[in-house]
């Protein structure tokens, strides 16, 4: 993302471990943005009060917004409140809110009679770019897990290799099911819901299976094809085979493909990200070295 950066993120990249959970520092700093943008209209585009005697906007009507808040969020307080910390998948999707309906004022003009300025002309594009540079640089400056993307979406940010062999675009392994299992998996990993980001592993084991039908559709004959047609070393291929296996087991033992009550569920969002870092991997390198990524 862009905008400004502060000394210590201009020298260098941020080494601190990313953060979850927001704190109350974070989410102070989401009710001021808000709040300033409540003041300076920038939400008059969406909910507009408008002068008695011309049927233009003058401000932003702050109940109007809080009403239509209210109604998409009930399980956060309004007004903001910095004391008021909500749970943190709730207070990342008031951030999407506000992205949605935030714009700039881009042309006032004055009404002499009533004694304030009329909103002209609004700039959505350039309100929503400037309102992502700002929580995006508090993101950052608190060491949070998450961006806003272009489009609105708050994402979490994968730490690790991992960031750098996922792919941004379409997958083309030559198998459409394979395809869409692998694309259902990476979009989901990046998302900031715990229970989505746990389906994203499913997923992700799902194209496991698939993965080992491509050569041959019974899966002990083709794993073993796809193995030797991705790794001539024996060793090596020895050593993925054996984690192959193992993988396989971990998505029996835990409740990743199986929901019986004797499962182990993956509670944690480090484990998550561990168990999806190891299964890519496996599926990443046999895909890439028959031809397939």
């Amino acid at each position: 993302m862009g905008g400004f950066r502060y000394l210590g993120e201009r020298e260098g990249p941020q080494q601190e471990p990313l953060r979850d959970e927001i704190g109350q520092a974070f989410w102070g700093g989401i009710a001021a943005t808000v709040g300033t943008r409540i003041n300076n209209g920038a939400f008059a585009e969406s909910f507009p009060e408008q002068c008695p005697e011309y049927p233009v906007s003058v401000a932003t009507n702050a109940e109007a917004l809080g009403q239509a808040f209210r109604a998409e969020h009930p399980n956060v307080a309004w007004p903001l409140n910095e004391a008021q910390v909500p749970r943190t998948l709730a207070a990342l999707e008031a951030i999407e809110f506000f992205h949605l309906h935030v714009s700039q004022v881009a042309e006032r003009g004055w009404h002499d009679y009533f004694r304030h300025h009329h909103l002209l002309r609004f700039d959505r594009v350039g309100g929503q770019h400037e309102f992502r540079d700002v929580l995006n640089r508090m993101f950052r400056r608190n060491q949070l897990a998450y961006e806003i993307a272009e489009n609105g979406e708050v994402r979490r940010i994968i730490q690790g290799p991992l960031n750098v062999i996922l792919p941004a675009g379409p997958f083309n392994t030559g198998d459409g099911d394979l395809d869409r299992l692998l694309r259902q998996a990476r979009d989901r990993i990046y998302d900031p819901d715990l229970e989505t980001r746990r389906d994203a592993l499913e997923k992700l084991w799902d194209a496991w299976e698939r993965s080992k039908t491509l050569l041959d559709p019974d899966k002990r004959r083709g794993v073993q094809e796809l193995l030797r047609a991705a790794i001539a070393e024996e060793p090596i291929r020895t050593l993925v085979e054996t984690e192959g296996r193992a993988l396989t087991d971990v998505g029996n033992q835990f409740m990743i493909r199986h929901a019986e009550v004797d499962k182990v569920p993956v509670a944690e969002s480090d484990y998550i990200d561990y168990l999806f870092h190891r299964m890519y991997s496996l599926v990443w390198l046999l895909l890439k070295r028959t031809g397939r990524l």
